[in-house]
């Protein structure tokens, strides 16, 4: 499960959920062998509705020691996430997150007009506003800023000689406007919302807006099973696997100074 430039984060506080025993929780999970683990969880950098915002909280809530705060759907025991996200989430506020979101997608919706219309039927409501406004703050005069095509390049290079400069306009402004509304820096190489060559990783310019976070798992039927009941699941399924339940038990061990 461990992959290079991502954080794991192990819910070793899982117990409290039922109010037991590091110790009595262990006994129970003592026949388990394997764990589901998805690609299912992700987080959000263009929440379509009020739960992808739910979840989004309750993400950063996890990072920030309130390891189970998603325990709604699934019981999560492991959420691994890429470095950068861990950062942004670990060393920014709540609102700051969500502040960071709206001003890129902002940027998103003057630099690509061609997306306005997708973000205006796709974007959960109230950010919709939030981006709207701040579009006719800080960029109502790059309403008209459209690449033209045409068949031959050195003509596409003449006609679209205003929007290459408008670009440049667009990129330095947008640059401040992040400055001055987002406090956390390490975040826009990964959403910067239009292409620039010091940002090629950018999701948005991928056209790409949720992160994949691999997590491990008891479902609400495993764990009424297994936690709340007395079955001898072994959880040995198509989407278990081994390894993350062997890291999760030595830290849950390790971290509830535990004997194994």
């Amino acid at each position: 499960m461990q992959v290079k430039g991502n954080v794991i984060l192990y819910n070793t506080r899982i117990y409290e959920e039922e109010n037991l025993q590091p110790d009595v929780f262990l006994e129970k999970v003592k026949l388990v062998q394997r764990i589901r683990t998805s690609r299912q969880l992700k987080f959000s950098f263009l929440p379509t509705s009020a739960k992808d915002l739910e979840r989004n909280n309750k993400i950063w809530e996890f990072v920030n020691g309130n390891s189970n705060a998603l325990n709604y759907d699934h019981k999560y025991f492991i959420i691994m996430l890429p470095d950068w996200l861990h950062q942004f989430l670990r060393f920014s506020t709540q609102k700051n997150v969500m502040e960071c979101i709206v001003v890129a997608l902002t940027g998103l919706y003057a630099g690509e007009p061609a997306m306005r219309a997708k973000l205006e039927k796709r974007l959960e409501r109230s950010l919709y506003l939030r981006v709207t406004d701040y579009y006719r703050q800080y960029f109502s005069d790059f309403e008209d800023f459209s690449f033209i095509v045409a068949e031959d390049w050195n003509l596409t290079d003449q006609i679209n000689d205003e929007y290459f400069q408008k670009r440049k306009r667009f990129i330095s402004r947008f640059d401040y406007f992040f400055r001055d509304h987002c406090s956390n820096p390490i975040v826009i190489p990964h959403i910067y919302p239009v292409y620039d060559p010091r940002y090629e990783q950018s999701m948005f310019v991928k056209n790409t807006f949720d992160v994949p976070l691999v997590n491990s798992y008891f479902s609400k039927s495993d764990w009424k099973r297994i936690i709340l009941g007395d079955s001898k699941d072994e959880l040995i399924r198509m989407e278990s696997e081994a390894e993350p339940w062997i890291k999760w038990k030595e830290s849950f061990v390790r971290e509830n100074r535990l004997r194994a």
